[in-house]
């Protein structure tokens, strides 16, 4: 993730809205768990395991701060409602994530990077400003 993430990030930050921004993120993910599947529940499992141990934070995937530098960003555009803190929200998208892996490993024929365009479609609609009367 170290050596991958911020050539990344450079496409990343090069799309103009943060759903654009998480959707090649997102993206790129699911290209890596494609070519690493076996991996996949491991993972879950581990980090489920950290939040039922009341250890959410201690288990938090590395992508949590970016996700959470990305959304804070947005918040400051106006595209993502600021009353919630980004941390929170990013927490919230990480396990939207991680629901879409679950999904993706218990139906081979689901293609993984339609689950996770639906990850992001679905917290931009949970995550956006709600509009002033």
């Amino acid at each position: 993730l170290a050596r991958d993430l911020e050539p990344l990030m450079w496409a990343v930050l090069a799309r103009d809205s943060v759903a654009e921004r998480l959707a090649t993120l997102l993206a790129a993910s699911a290209g890596w768990w494609e070519a690493h599947r076996h991996y996949a529940m491991p993972y879950i499992r581990y980090r489920f395991q950290q939040a039922r141990d009341g250890h959410p934070q201690d288990g938090a995937s590395d992508m949590v701060p970016v996700y959470a530098g990305l959304i804070a960003q947005a918040q400051e555009r106006g595209e993502l409602d600021p009353r919630q803190a980004p941390a929170r929200l990013a927490h919230y998208l990480h396990y939207l994530y991680l629901g879409a892996l679950m999904a993706w490993l218990g139906d081979a024929d689901l293609p993984l990077g339609d689950e996770l365009a639906r990850v992001v479609e679905f917290f931009m609609r949970g995550a956006a400003p709600t509009p002033r009367p």
